[in-house]
């Protein structure tokens, strides 16, 4: 369809993943601020936390790398009052 065997396709695609060092210390660090947090922090509060740290991280790599490591931003929902006209 593209242009690319079938073989090689599935070769490329079955390849193993490749150590990547920042990525590691990228996870860390996303591990360690969703803790200080308490984990209420979501993607966008932990990029901007590992940012002021020094560490380049966008909001959808952030919540790639909660995604991979399972954590989930436990915030509470908002009160709804209930008034008499509603």
């Amino acid at each position: 369809m593209f242009g690319v065997h079938r073989s090689s396709y599935r070769y490329w695609k079955n390849r193993p993943e490749k150590p990547d060092g920042r990525r590691a210390v990228l996870r860390s660090q996303v591990l360690e601020l969703h803790g200080i947090s308490h984990g209420s922090a979501g993607a966008r509060s932990i990029a901007t936390m590992a940012t002021r740290r020094g560490y380049q991280m966008g909001r959808w790599l952030a919540g790639r790398l909660m995604k991979e490591l399972g954590l989930v931003s436990c915030q509470q929902p908002t009160h709804r009052y209930k008034t008499w006209w509603s």
